[in-house]
């Protein structure tokens, strides 16, 4: 959808309710391994959501990689940061 104006109560009611109510179920990895970081389709990631704040941080990145094997999570993670967890695979309305 690149290059397509995004209606800001759709963004805010749904993308970012999402990230703001994500609970992780579990953690992967605390320092993973870059071999471990393809494993979990984070390097590179299957996602990047940027999120723009106006204080400090200007911005916060959430990586979201492959789906777990029993398809009940995916790999996440705060870009630059090392833990990877697993969060439930949701996706916002459409």
């Amino acid at each position: 959808l690149k290059g397509q104006i995004a209606e800001a109560a759709v963004v805010n009611n749904e993308l970012l309710g999402l990230l703001a109510t994500q609970v992780a179920n579990g953690v992967a990895a605390e320092a993973p391994t870059p071999d471990q970081l393809k494993q979990f389709g984070l390097a590179p990631p299957a996602q990047t959501v940027t999120v723009g704040l106006t204080g400090e941080p200007k911005e916060i990145a959430y990586e979201f990689g492959a789906e777990t094997p029993d398809k009940q999570g995916v790999y996440a993670r705060e870009a630059g940061k090392p833990l990877v967890l697993i969060v439930s695979p949701v996706t916002p309305r459409s």
